[in-house]
């Protein structure tokens, strides 16, 4: 029948005169089929009424599928309320959900970017109660949401990811693989043996990966700081010219590239140089780059640089600029860190800026410290100018790095690779780094408690080891 006939058309509007007298399933059942077939206005119009009576009667939804179909319905922006709506009718009911659906409504949360908190403990609960017997694909989508929303809970992530490693061989996306490792990464979550599973699959399927895939490995092995055999084996199956064309097309993801094998230490001289000639970095610090990339793209190649000098044996390649750091650091602001502003602020009350120490510190090699002070071989604070011009063997050159939150791995933990390439290049270049990571500074509440903590942690590691 045409869809424009007349007998189509009468039966059409007689639907929208009595849908609002509808059970709401039937209305939901009339979205479903509306959602893909708009071709005339007066659907679109029909399409129109039954979104706002679900609007309206959202609380009289008792099947759990019906959320979770209304909930695929409602992705676009202009849905945004109407989708909160639903996520509170989907607390309500989520008790009754079995794994799929749940895992369904954490998904399309994510996809929507709606955290709403007390529907993700409870969901989040009750996969843990019911299992998470879900297929591949599923899986990944549950570490996709995971990695969107923020999600860390222990038990979770570890049998979603036990159940991905035993499933693993049956796969036949090197794509899935990739994504559940990109949300393994922005979760920081370094569970090893299931990182070394997703990583030997990638490595027998790289024919079927695009040069952009293989640095999302890198970047997402780099951030993990996952060092292994299998790690070695997959970097290893990489060849330089098929990134050459990615030097070309994509400058800052090609230092991306080059800069997590730094952190890793698989770079050669070869590529570290291909970032540091003249003419590669200046199209990546370039006027015509954004001021923060420029900024990211700037301490990036610093880093490099360093990395040049302290892990490659004989590197004799091109340099940057002397004046690097200088042009960089006039426009520089790194954004704010509440822990460590109030640990600095405890420190220097003891220790003042400028006398004793300096605050925020861009080192000429590319890392970020806190605070930079030189002590004695009891951990007391020395005259900073003084000092620095008259160092002695017995004076330490103390360089202290608060780790926040995001600056350290989960259920493994430790630095991410960031802060172990900082950690190795600093040490190498006389500075003793103490760090202070977050989950050691959470119950020191007081000015006192965090002074006091501080002063222990320099000391230990001033001192002289104890032989036994």
């Amino acid at each position: 029948m045409p869809k424009d006939s007349f007998l189509l058309e009468s039966l059409e509007r007689q639907v929208l005169w009595s849908v609002r007298k509808w059970q709401i399933h039937s209305v939901i059942k009339l979205i479903e089929a509306l959602h893909v077939h708009q071709e005339t206005t007066f659907r679109c119009q029909m399409l129109s009424e039954a979104k706002s009576i679900i609007e309206k009667r959202w609380v009289e939804i008792s099947n759990p599928y019906d959320i979770v179909s209304l909930m695929y319905i409602f992705d676009k922006p202009k849905d945004r309320v109407v989708f909160s709506k639903v996520q509170e009718r989907a607390l309500d009911l989520v008790d009754s959900m079995v794994p799929s659906s749940l895992y369904k409504v954490l998904y399309l949360s994510s996809k929507q970017k709606v955290r709403n908190t007390p529907l993700i403990r409870a969901s989040v609960y009750h996969l843990n109660k019911k299992g998470v017997n879900l297929e591949l694909f599923q899986l990944a989508n549950l570490l996709y949401a995971c990695s969107s929303l923020n999600i860390y809970d222990d038990s979770l992530l570890t049998t979603t990811l036990e159940s991905i490693k035993d499933k693993l061989s049956t796969m036949d996306s090197p794509k899935t693989a990739l994504m559940m490792l990109k949300s393994v990464s922005i979760l920081r979550w370094h569970q090893n043996d299931a990182v070394d599973s997703i990583l030997g699959y990638l490595g027998n399927h790289l024919s079927k990966l695009s040069a952009i895939d293989k640095v999302g490995i890198v970047l997402s092995i780099a951030r993990l700081n996952h060092i292994s055999p299998t790690t070695k084996k997959l970097v290893g199956k990489f060849s330089a010219d098929e990134f050459k064309e990615l030097k070309e097309s994509s400058p800052m993801l090609y230092l991306d590239y080059v800069w997590s094998l730094c952190v890793l230490r698989y770079a050669d001289e070869s590529t570290v140089s291909s970032v540091l000639s003249s003419d590669f970095h200046s199209r990546v610090t370039g006027d015509s780059v954004e001021e923060y990339h420029r900024q990211v793209a700037s301490i990036k190649l610093m880093n490099v640089q360093t990395s040049a000098r302290h892990d490659l044996t004989s590197y004799s390649g091109p340099t940057l600029p002397a004046d690097w750091l200088t042009n960089i650091s006039q426009n520089l602001i790194r954004p704010g860190r509440p822990l460590s502003e109030s640990v600095v602020s405890a420190l220097t009350s003891t220790a003042p800026v400028d006398r004793f120490t300096k605050i925020d510190v861009l080192t000429p090699f590319g890392y970020f410290l806190d605070v930079e002070m030189f002590v004695n071989q009891s951990g007391q604070p020395l005259p900073y100018q003084q000092t620095s011009e008259n160092k002695t063997p017995n004076t330490s050159r103390i360089g202290l790095k608060i780790l926040n939150f995001p600056d350290m791995t989960q259920k493994s933990v430790h630095p991410v690779g960031l802060h172990v390439m900082a950690r190795r290049h600093l040490e190498r270049e006389g500075f003793t780094v103490v760090e202070l990571p977050y989950h050691e500074l959470s119950d020191k509440g007081t000015v006192v408690q965090k002074v006091q903590y501080i002063q222990n942690k320099i000391k230990q590691a001033v001192s002289p080891p104890t032989s036994t």
